[in-house]
């Protein structure tokens, strides 16, 4: 039992794995031959390729980025030496002055000093800076401040602003007395390197007299520091300090005095966490991609940060031309490749799409299609019988339309002859009835306008007549008519001279005439008012019939404008109706428009055809 048990689900794991390949193959007709072929060789050829070029631009770019990444630490940490001895003139140079007694001296007395011994102070300080300047030439304000922010000495070219010595006072207390770097922009708009130091009492006594500035342009710092440093294509150079405002920075699109970089910062204070003496990191932009290596060193004296930026476009610049030449060779390989698997597959695939493209075409309606393949192979055979299939469907066709054509010549005399016996009664019933009643006279008029009717009916064959004879004929009938009835009703025509040329169905208005004379002003108590308005609308021709009588519901409305109509008028407006759908197609007819009481309207559309127009 147990071996049974197991032996089926067994046996349907076979099944399945067994019909694998079916599927596959299944799946793989849905395609075309030749998007088949070339994918095929596309995956055993390229994918190969593909692989070992990732794999070699992979190492390459490695082995760069570790060098780089060496070359970049080391030059930082140069420049960091190289800017620490600038800076060191500076300190240097407070020192000498903090320590001088005239200016110990004077800070210490300087509430009793007079204008004349200040300007003898200022001499000599003076004197004692010059013997510096060759040394600190790039020195653009030197000032000594007492406890209450006077000026005791002060020389240069250059000032600051109010605000921005206040704000040196507060970084040297936030400091508790140690010395301040950091970044100011003079009165004339100059970037400077701002050191701000706090003078002591020389006995030991930590007292505090004042405050020394020294400023220095940032420019010329810069230049004698790493301006000419190259460290690539892109690559930026900077000092920024503790809170990461820039201080110094060989690219003009860095601001200077702001906050730059936060990404920067927090990896530098990662690196500072491990305490390690130089530092190089990856910076991501916002779509967390490398952007740049950043490598910094950082001096303590100045508590600020030497930072070097190289984009990683420089740095895998050589790896991206390997790459490139490597696609290169293999697009070339994959274009030979392509031309030979073109070639193959070609003689099979363009027969197959031309006997598609023109089944696509017979589809859509075209039968005039034209296949030749000489082919002797499986698809020429489909073609050839293909072709013969479509020249028995065109005979059909053809067949069809001949009987079509037959069919609606028959159709449309048939509606002719349905409307002459009609009218002929009625018309020879009027004319008995007015020889019994009434003179000679009038039986001649009757005969008269019972003759042109005859002659436009039976003697001229042409399905369509212009408007003006049309109307010709419905003043004859109304003659006719008025034998009958009398002056019972009184017809008026409103026309557009425009178009009294233009062709409509011959007896097209005869009927609805008939409609509104017999029936539509059957029992009123008022006479009858007929009018005929024609006019053009765009292309078309509108003509109104509207009479002043009983009017219809919309069930005996609907009957009349439809082909199911019993009575014997009914019959001459619906065959009308037709006759207007075959000549004209189903965009154009009557429509009714009549409430009981109210009258009735019958509005006809059709083209507006002029004589001289060949379609008409």
């Amino acid at each position: 039992m147990q071996k049974n048990g197991l032996g089926k689900p067994s046996e349907r794991a076979i099944h399945r794995i067994a019909a694998i390949p079916a599927r596959f193959g299944n799946a793989i007709r849905r395609s075309r031959i030749q998007n088949r072929l070339i994918v095929s060789f596309l995956f055993l050829s390229i994918v190969p390729l593909t692989v070992s070029g990732f794999v070699s631009y992979r190492d390459s770019s490695a082995a760069i980025h570790n060098k780089i990444s060496t070359y970049s630490t080391e030059v930082t940490a140069l420049l960091t030496q190289v800017a620490r001895v600038e800076t060191k003139k500076i300190e240097v140079l407070a020192d000498q002055f903090m320590m001088d007694a005239i200016v110990q001296d004077g800070l210490e007395r300087v509430d009793e000093l007079t204008d004349k011994v200040k300007w003898d102070y200022s001499l000599m300080l003076n004197q004692m800076l010059r013997e510096k300047y060759s040394q600190l030439s790039n020195i653009s304000m030197f000032q000594i401040r007492t406890n209450d922010n006077q000026v005791f000495y002060d020389v240069g070219y250059d000032s600051f602003s109010d605000q921005v010595i206040e704000r040196f006072i507060r970084l040297t207390e936030a400091r508790q007395g140690m010395d301040v770097w950091t970044y100011a922009q003079t009165r004339l708009g100059k970037d400077t390197i701002v050191f701000v130091r706090t003078i002591h009492a020389r006995d030991y006594s930590l007292k505090k007299l004042g405050v020394m500035i020294i400023a220095f342009d940032e420019a010329l710092f810069m230049k004698q520091t790493y301006r000419n440093i190259n460290m690539g294509e892109g690559a930026d150079i900077f000092i920024m300090d503790a809170k990461g405002v820039i201080i110094s920075s060989d690219n003009t699109a860095i601001p200077m005095g702001e906050k730059y970089g936060d990404i920067i910062l927090k990896g530098i204070e990662e690196d500072r966490r491990l305490s390690k003496p130089s530092y190089v990191f990856s910076m991501h932009n916002g779509e967390g991609r490398d952007s740049s290596l950043v490598s910094y060193s950082y001096d303590f004296s100045t508590d600020w940060f030497l930072v070097s930026t190289i984009p990683y476009a420089y740095l895998n610049a050589e790896s991206r031309q390997m790459a490139h030449n490597i696609v290169m060779v293999g697009l070339l390989c994959l274009l030979v490749a392509l031309l030979l698997t073109f070639i193959i597959s070609r003689s099979v695939s363009t027969p197959v799409n031309h006997l598609v493209s023109n089944m696509r075409q017979v589809m859509e309606g075209n039968f005039a299609v034209n296949i030749r393949d000489q082919g002797k192979d499986e698809i020429g055979y489909m073609a050839a019988t293909f072709s013969k299939m479509l020249k028995q469907i065109r005979s059909l066709i053809e067949q069809n339309r001949q009987e079509q054509k037959m069919k609606r010549e028959i159709e449309l005399k048939m509606l002719q002859a349905q409307i002459n016996p009609h009218f002929l009664f009625n018309t020879l019933s009027s004319l008995k009835w007015t020889a019994v009643l009434s003179q000679a006279v009038v039986v001649s008029e009757g005969l008269g306008a019972l003759a042109e009717l005859l002659r436009h009916t039976i003697i001229n064959k042409k399905e369509t007549i212009t408007l003006a004879e049309e109307l010709k004929n419905i003043e004859s009938y109304v003659v006719i008519q008025k034998i009958r009835y009398g002056d019972s009703f009184d017809v008026e025509f409103e026309i557009d001279e425009q178009v009294l040329n233009g062709r409509v169905l011959k007896f097209m208005l005869q009927p609805i005439v008939e409609n509104a004379i017999i029936h539509g002003m059957d029992g009123i108590e008022v006479d009858g008012k007929l009018k005929i308005i024609c006019s053009g609308e765009g292309q078309n021709l509108k003509i109104l019939v509207q009479d002043n009588g009983q009017g219809m519901d919309e069930l005996e409305r609907q009957r009349l404008e439809g082909n199911d109509a019993k009575k014997l008028s009914g019959i001459g407006i619906s065959n009308v109706q037709e006759r207007i759908r075959l000549h004209y197609g189903d965009d154009y007819g009557i429509h009714i428009d009549s409430k009981i009481g109210e009258g009735t309207v019958v509005a006809i559309t059709i083209p507006l055809r002029l004589e001289e127009d060949p379609h008409a």
